[in-house]
This record gives structure tokens, sequence and C-alpha cells, in this order.
């Protein structure tokens, strides 16, 4: 949180913006939970061939809970979203190697939690994003993500099923 705080002090409104390398910029993601199943959404992410949650950069939002609803049903194809809080469920920074269009830079990631009513048996690939998604456990999605992504979803359960 304090990476962020002064990200945002040192950028403002600039720290949103995906042209900001010093040292980052804010990027925004989704958790997307079946309540039916109890079961979450993970693709396997084109460029980086990882599993993950849905998510990207801001598009003028400025606004963390936008992009990461845009993202979520753009990169799903589930239309059919709701918050489970608009507080974040996890902040995470992390490195993003160079490119040819891009110098090494850290994302600082502001994830959401979201429910959708049921599972849906097929959902489209995000065409320039993914190269499959599938619907797992908590347990099974845990095994394919980093170590932010394990922190992530070990915080979904409490909130989704409070003892």
């Amino acid at each position: 949180m304090r990476a962020l705080l002064a990200l945002l002090a040192r950028h403002g409104p600039a720290a949103y913006a995906r042209t900001t390398f010093d040292p980052g910029h804010v990027t925004s993601s989704a958790f997307i939970v079946a309540r039916d199943t109890g079961r979450v959404l993970l693709h396997r992410h084109r460029r980086f061939g990882t599993w993950m949650q849905f998510g990207g950069h801001d598009e003028g939002e400025h606004d963390p809970c936008a992009t990461a609803l845009r993202e979520a049903r753009e990169e799903s194809g589930i239309v059919d979203l709701s918050f489970v809080s608009e507080a974040p469920l996890d902040i995470d920074v992390h490195a993003i190697a160079a490119t040819e269009r891009e110098p090494a830079h850290l994302h600082h990631d502001v994830r959401f939690l979201f429910v959708t009513p049921v599972e849906i048996a097929s959902s489209p690939l995000g065409v320039d994003e993914s190269t499959d998604l599938a619907w797992l456990s908590l347990a099974d999605a845990a095994a394919r993500g980093d170590e932010g992504i394990r922190r992530a979803l070990r915080k979904i359960r409490p909130l989704l099923y409070p003892a």
C-alpha cells in the first residue's frame, strides 16, 4: 500500500498512465468467482504464459474499480459481475521486464473480487490477452499462481464464506 500511495503522491493522475515508468504505474485486476460453485476463473496470459486473474491498464478511468470491472468483462466475456467490495482485495507490486517498446518497470496492481451468479460453461477467449481459460477450485488456482496470486486467493474464502 505504501508503494502505491508513494506512486500516486509522486505522479498524481499520471500514475495511471501506462507510459509512466519511473518506477511504474497503476494497473487493476479482477478475480472472478462463480457463486454457484465457488470456483475462480483464471486465464493463461498470452504474453507471460502464466495463469492469472484478469486485468490491465487504465484507459482514462483514473479509477481502479472501473478499470478492473472493464478489464474483467472484456477479457472474460462475462457481463454479469458484481463487486464483493469496492475496497481492494489485494495490492501487488511486481516487476515487468523490458520489451522493445517499454523499459522495465513496476505494476502497482490493485486487485478486486467479483462474483458472477453461475459458472459459465465456456467464456470467449480474449483475443489479445489469453490462450486458455479455466474455472478452478481456490486450491487448484493457487497451485498455478505466483505468490502474489496465492496471497490474494487466501483472502477470498473468508470474504465469500464468513464463519
